[in-house]
């Protein structure tokens, strides 16, 4: 029994033992004196190993060497590639030559590899998962790029969250430092830095690409491989057959729009010209601008496509793609529907494959959301764009916030209808109300929604805009300025954050009467084709990229409706002599 007993207290005080020792260990991990001892002795055993790269005689960001044969540790968007030559800087002063390695994208990890003689001075990779949240860190790298005589910034902070694949921390960084390392207090990489966080309130929040995604990828990079991601994504190769099977039959009927231009630029001479002083030759090079796609409705060269983005250019072509070859053949406007923003092309090509419009009745019940839509895009980088309907039919009204004032996007009142107007802004000054029908602006007569939109697409602050209102029987005048509005840098923020990555937006994007939307990210450029089903069938045209998060499209019903209104315009064009 005494045993027991002695047994028991022994148990009791190991226990207190262990918690003092934690209560201790946590004590000394908040002890900014101790962490300060630890940071000087790391941060100058780390430092020899902390690089500049500048890669392909570009601007200088930073790295890590953890190997003394030069392997280099540094953010898969400093390299971009592998096989590209770098040098390294040393905060020391001394250069060496290298080439990149593998890039993990998606990871933002890279690797590099110095390739003169070393040995090199190096820090250690830490073990996976060998760090949490709250540890002390600090960060090296060149913030603004490599300065002459100033070595890489120390920074510190500590970890404030994790993910798999990322690091969290209060560590101040800036351009210049991607790919400049993170360091625990023993002085080990266990993150490399990446990019800041957005939020203005914490200007030092910091993402890491942690040390895991290198570990988890070592052997990849090392050998130079590059990938995007290993997730299989909606335009993974292994549903490249499925897709390329639905543009099949439309494919050959969609078209590439391009802009011409010719410019005479100076052909160096030889050696012998040069000393003689001989006059610069000039020759003539073409070059050709994507604008659109078109898609073709008539076997004897009549193109339909996006008219904003083919409207006033001197020259256009159109690019039919034949069994992969193109041939190029010029193009004339002859019809537009600006409401719509259609336009109706004319090439001298006949035999052309097109469109059967009897295999396309008019569905009774609109397309379900959820239905998968491809966009065909010829000697396209991706030839099949997938994307989903997101919304049903619908208009687009156009809010011009010059005037403050929201606009039916049909094109079937005889003039634009007033859906609201914004408090403080000139259509509200002036009397304008819901439902008041703008039959001309200034001289121009407005027969539809669409058309007071294009109208004032054009207008700018100060220009004076007299109107003729409808309003039941009345028929009143009313005479505004346009103005900017006070949220308008606000307004315009908005639009910049929705701008769809690089690609851009449509510049003619509302004021639609009758559009469907669909996610599939399209560029402006590839706006003015066709969308099919997954089993081929039209579903309408792309025409306008509206955000990153939406594209809309012409239904097909309405497109053929536009499309022969168009040709019969064309046709009276024709007979009468005149131009459109």
């Amino acid at each position: 029994m005494k045993k027991t007993s002695q047994i028991a207290y022994i148990s009791c005080f190991l226990v207190l033992l262990g918690y003092c020792c934690v209560l201790y260990a946590d004590e000394a991990a908040d002890d900014l004196a101790t962490v300060q001892k630890q940071i000087l002795q790391s941060s100058a055993k780390t430092l020899p190993s902390v690089v500049g790269l500048r890669v392909n005689r570009t601007a200088v960001a930073s790295g890590v060497v953890v190997s003394a044969d030069g392997l280099v540790l540094t953010a898969g968007h400093v390299t971009t590639a592998a096989g590209l030559d770098v040098e390294f800087l040393f905060p020391d002063g001394k250069q060496a030559r290298g080439k990149t390695l593998g890039v993990c994208k998606w990871a933002d990890a890279a690797m590099a590899r110095i390739t003169d003689p070393g040995p090199w001075p190096f820090s250690p990779m830490e073990e996976k998962g060998e760090f949490a949240v709250d540890d002390w860190v600090f960060a090296f790298g060149h913030p603004l790029g490599l300065i002459v005589n100033r070595p890489p910034p120390l920074r510190i902070g500590r970890i404030i969250q994790l993910q798999p694949d990322t690091i969290h921390s209060d560590c101040c960084i800036v351009v210049g430092d991607s790919g400049g390392p993170l360091f625990n207090l023993a002085g080990k990489v266990v993150g490399i830095n990446s990019r800041i966080s957005g939020m203005d309130s914490r200007p030092d929040l910091t993402f890491h690409v942690s040390i895991n995604s290198f570990w988890d990828h070592y052997d990849r990079l090392l050998s130079g491989e590059v990938w995007e991601t290993d997730a299989t994504g909606r335009y993974h190769e292994s549903l490249s057959k499925q897709l390329l099977a639905s543009v099949r039959e439309m494919m050959p009927m969609t078209v590439r729009i391009c802009s011409e231009t010719t410019q005479n630029r100076p052909v160096r001479g030889n050696n012998q010209q040069r000393r003689q002083r001989q006059p610069v030759q000039q020759v003539p090079v073409t070059t050709y601008t994507d604008l659109a796609l078109g898609l073709i409705v008539t076997s004897d060269g009549l193109i339909a496509t996006k008219s904003s983005e083919v409207a006033d250019r001197p020259t256009i072509v159109c690019v039919v793609v034949t069994n992969g070859r193109e041939d190029r053949y010029p193009a004339t406007v002859v019809a537009v529907d600006q409401g719509n923003d259609v336009a109706l092309l004319q090439i001298n090509k006949t035999g052309l494959p097109t469109v059967d419009w009897e295999s396309y009745e008019p569905s009774t019940q609109p397309f379900p959301i959820g239905t998968f839509v491809v966009t065909p895009v010829p000697n396209g980088p991706i030839p099949a764009i997938l994307g989903v309907v997101s919304l049903g039919e619908r208009s687009i009204p156009s809010e011009n916030l010059m005037i403050g004032v929201s606009i039916d996007g049909s094109d079937s009142l005889k003039g634009a209808r007033v859906m609201q107007t914004l408090p403080r802004l000139p259509a509200a000054t002036v009397g304008l109300r819901q439902n008041d029908l703008i039959t001309r602006v200034n001289d121009t007569p407005i027969d539809s929604g669409p058309a007071f939109t294009r109208f004032l697409d054009k207008i700018k602050v100060g220009d004076e805009l007299q109107l003729v209102v409808e309003r039941g029987r009345e028929v009143l005048s009313m005479t505004l300025k346009a103005v900017e509005a006070p949220d308008m840098a606000q307004r315009r923020s908005a639009v910049a954050m929705n701008q769809g990555g690089p690609f851009g937006i449509s510049r003619v994007r509302d004021g639609f009467s009758s559009v469907m939307q669909h996610d599939g990210v399209v560029r402006p450029t590839d706006c003015g084709g066709p969308i099919v089903t997954l089993d081929g069938k039209l579903l309408g045209v792309n025409i306008a990229r509206a955000g990153r998060t939406e594209t809309y499209a012409l239904p097909v019903a309405k497109f053929r409706q536009i499309v022969e209104t168009l040709q019969n315009q064309a046709k009276q064009s024709t007979k009468a002599g005149g131009e459109v």
